[in-house]
């Protein structure tokens, strides 16, 4: 029962996470040609990430 429950849940985690790398990829890039060395959701995807681990701030994001 107890391994049902973890892949019903490690499911839903992977569901959620192709929902929130699909919606960055929505949001427009405004930045010039010369500033575009990474994909914008790439560079949004790190930094969602480490809000959810605890960063509160642009500092402890480039931490």
């Amino acid at each position: 029962m107890a391994n049902r429950h973890l892949e019903v849940v490690r499911h839903g985690l992977q569901f959620m996470g192709r929902v929130v790398w699909d919606a960055l990829r929505e949001i427009e890039d405004r930045r010039g040609r010369q500033g575009r060395n990474s994909e914008l959701r790439l560079i949004l995807g790190i930094a969602v990430g480490t809000m959810l681990a605890g960063s509160n701030d642009l500092l402890s994001i480039f931490r």
